[in-house]
């Protein structure tokens, strides 16, 4: 992580921040976390990004992370999931090595974050790339997102466990 890295076995608490301009050659321009159970409250990540990777503002592998009244504006990666990525744990920081069965999935639970201005270059996963790793998005707001250089590829999840975004998501 281009700001701060979170190890196996390690938890995080992010309240009241505000995470501008990091940036990672890997997983999460702001925050990477491997194995770690993160928790982000009322924070702002702007313009962080991952040069060569996936989770331009926050990267997960393994591990667990609750997002909650935050903002997220202008985040970038190379290769999907400009703002978020999360995989499970072990999985390869090279995007074309991710095995498809993996133990540890990571968990992500966002509820009431606002996402706007994602962008990816080489991909169309814009705002959120998840892969075997079970999601909840609720009362959340998805604006203005670019993938692969096309407007409206807001939000792509690719995932084999679980998703849910009940009828609370909007993406614009």
């Amino acid at each position: 992580g281009g700001g701060i890295a979170v190890l196996r076995d390690a938890s995080l608490s992010v309240v009241d921040s505000l995470f501008h301009e990091n940036a990672a050659a890997r997983p999460g321009g702001a925050i990477y976390g491997d194995g770690a159970a993160i928790e982000v409250r009322r924070s702002r990540f702007v313009s962080n990004r991952s040069g060569s990777w996936r989770g331009g503002a926050i990267g997960l592998t393994g591990g667990s992370i609750d997002v909650q009244g935050s903002a997220f504006a202008h985040n970038s990666a190379e290769d999907g999931g400009a703002t978020f990525a999360f995989l499970p744990s072990g999985a390869s920081h090279d995007p074309n090595n991710i095995p498809e069965l993996l133990t540890d999935p990571a968990s992500a639970y966002l509820s009431h974050v606002t996402v706007h201005g994602s962008v990816t270059t080489s991909n169309t996963e814009s705002a959120i790339y998840a892969k075997g790793t079970p999601l909840v998005v609720e009362d959340s707001v998805f604006t203005g997102s670019y993938g692969n250089g096309d407007p409206g590829s807001l939000v792509v999840l690719v995932s084999y466990d679980r998703v849910d975004t009940g009828e609370t998501v909007r993406a614009e």
